[in-house]
């Protein structure tokens, strides 16, 4: 790197002894120590530690077996914390990724899994995104568009993408987030949409003011009014963008200069947004 960030040190937690990129983390919520941890491999499996404060935690790959081993997101029901799922397959376009195949659940917090058989087709090849609401309702974000089940994952309905009511006109859903008073954000390649009903219909797109392909959506856990995006097109960051009610208007907001030298002011994402991209609300 080209730079040190001041008084910022990095200590590698694994897992160590597994290949690929992990881009899946999940705390588990049956344990109240919170020290139980999943990680997901984008090519290596599932993995768990029951210990994430050790110097050196342990990992264990949960089933080297899986039908798929290429994870993209893990999921627990908040309404029953024994209901885990994990998605599959990356959908980003770059080179090293590894089709999936559906979605896999546990139902005895995270010992045994099996796929969805809903899942098992080509709507759910490439998963960038599954998230469970207050209420048990499980959503997939798909490369063919938003999937939504009420039934725990026994079938799957496409409720956001082309051709239905909010008047999208692509399926690829790069992000599905449910806000402090249930409201559901999701974006498509393009566009934000959102559901005040629990997934079931979704509006227009929102009026964002950026110009995207790729657009990732974080909502201030405290506060259901704020909502941001971070939006990609042509490969660089191209703009972030900040609603204080709810989402019917955005203001936009100056783009952070990577503390890094090397990374151009205008890019922190070094020309790889359509990949490096990720946003996240401070908890307070």
């Amino acid at each position: 790197k080209a730079a040190v960030i001041n008084n910022i040190n990095w200590v590698e937690l694994g897992p160590k002894n597994c290949g690929g990129r992990t881009r899946a983390v999940c705390i588990d919520l049956n344990d109240v120590s919170r020290k139980t941890v999943f990680l997901g491999s984008v090519g290596g499996g599932l993995w768990k530690t029951s210990d994430i404060t050790l110097v050196e935690p342990i990992w264990q790959p949960v089933n080297d077996f899986f039908g798929n081993i290429a994870i993209t997101s893990i999921a627990q029901d908040p309404l029953n914390k024994q209901n885990l799922y994990f998605a599959t397959g990356e959908g980003y376009g770059n080179g090293d990724a590894v089709r999936g195949l559906g979605i896999w659940k546990s139902a005895d917090g995270g010992t045994t899994w099996s796929q969805l058989s809903a899942t098992n087709n080509s709507n759910f090849y490439y998963n960038q995104k599954v998230l469970v609401s207050a209420t048990g309702t499980v959503f997939v974000a798909s490369y063919a568009g938003l999937f939504r089940s009420t039934n725990g994952g026994v079938s799957f309905t496409k409720v956001l993408g082309a051709g239905l009511a909010s008047g999208a006109v692509n399926n690829f859903c790069y992000d599905v987030e449910i806000a402090a008073d249930g409201a559901v954000y999701a974006s498509l390649r393009g566009s934000v949409h959102k559901s005040t009903d629990g997934g079931v219909t979704w509006a227009a797109a929102l009026p964002i003011g950026i110009t995207a392909s790729r657009i990732e959506i974080a909502l201030a856990p405290n506060d259901a009014n704020y909502v941001y995006v971070l939006c990609e097109s042509a490969n660089a960051v191209n703009g972030i963008a900040l609603s204080i009610d709810g989402g019917v208007s955005f203001t936009a907001k100056t783009e952070p200069v990577d503390a890094d030298s090397g990374t151009p002011a205008t890019d922190f994402s070094r020309g790889q947004a359509w990949y490096n991209l990720t946003i996240a609300v401070d908890p307070n």
